[in-house]
């Protein structure tokens, strides 16, 4: 079993001492054997790389580019075969903003993904087509909406068994003020992706949160946070099965690890959860311990796992 283990990660490119005007070119997919440590690069020259998922069903990965410029429309969606050949552009620069984290839904061969400056939710098939935005969180025709990273959304998660899908609204950096929601996979009918009802509001007053990961036997919900030490920079989950109260569910948090240095990309395996981040460490954390995977000159994001 061990030998057939691979992690994928994704390399932002703004470290290994790269020039800084090349880092919008300087993204990479790696591939990391957690037994030898050894990182192999399997695509590069990708343009601030964010989040990735795996096909286990067609043996493709998938993952999204936030573009050269974070004020400009120029985000993207790629996938390749699982040894970097035959990359395939799905959603081209241009048609989302900031896409970041995505996750794969194997059975619907349908991919989520959040739009952090597009302050919003969207799905697309595979191969690109049926693209459409399931929760918008503002309105890019209004100046002060575009402005209020309240509602930017990062990272994304589904609970397939109950058709539901689960984000995060990190808030301004280090603010405090990050948010987890919740709503159905499917905009209710006669509403619309910014009118919808169905929208939950779970947790509020969190650090930083970033990405996200739902286990579907434990019906634990865990993710990321990049927000100030000691409670951000950490590794959390919440029990969210059943009727959640909404007014106890912050105070059944549990941090599982922390002094991350700027964590984001995690994945949950039989193994424990991997953990990447931007200090270029890939983590393992098994219970509450913590222990170093590898570590890179790179900043790492996204993260999924081959096993």
């Amino acid at each position: 079993e061990g030998m057939s283990e691979k992690i994928y990660i994704l390399d932002v490119g703004i470290g290994e001492n790269n020039a800084v005007s090349d880092a919008a070119t300087s993204g990479r997919v790696l591939a990391v054997s957690p037994k030898s440590r050894k990182m192999t690069t399997l695509v590069s020259g990708l343009s601030y790389p964010d989040g990735i998922d795996i096909s286990h069903s067609c043996g493709r990965m998938f993952w999204t580019s936030m573009g050269h410029a974070l004020s400009a429309c120029d985000g993207s969606v790629q996938s390749a075969n699982l040894d970097g050949s035959d990359v395939r552009t799905l959603l081209k620069p241009g048609t989302v903003h900031t896409p970041k984290q995505l996750v794969v839904d194997d059975v619907d061969h349908n991919l989520y993904f959040c739009d952090r400056e597009g302050m919003s939710l969207h799905r697309c098939n595979f191969d690109g087509t049926g693209h459409q935005i399931i929760i918008q969180s503002g309105s890019l025709k209004v100046p002060s909406e575009r402005k209020d990273m309240m509602r930017f959304c990062v990272g994304v998660a589904l609970d397939r068994a109950n058709r539901r899908i689960y984000w995060t609204q990190k808030g301004p950096s280090k603010s405090g003020n990050g948010r987890i929601f919740r709503a159905g996979m499917d905009i209710p009918a006669g509403q619309t992706a910014g009118s919808r009802t169905d929208i939950e509001r779970l947790l509020e007053g969190l650090p930083e949160p970033v990405d996200l990961e739902y286990d579907t036997q434990t019906h634990m919900l865990y993710w990321t946070d990049r927000g100030e030490h000691p409670t951000g920079c950490s590794l959390n989950r919440v029990d969210v099965s059943g009727d959640t109260d909404k007014e106890t569910l912050g105070g059944k948090i549990e941090l599982l690890a922390r002094q991350f240095h700027e964590p984001i990309g995690l994945k949950l395996t039989k193994k424990g959860v991997y953990v990447t981040d931007l200090g270029g460490c890939v983590y393992l954390v098994c219970g509450r311990k913590k222990t170093v995977v590898t570590q890179g000159e790179g900043c790492f994001s996204g993260l999924a796992t081959l096993q």
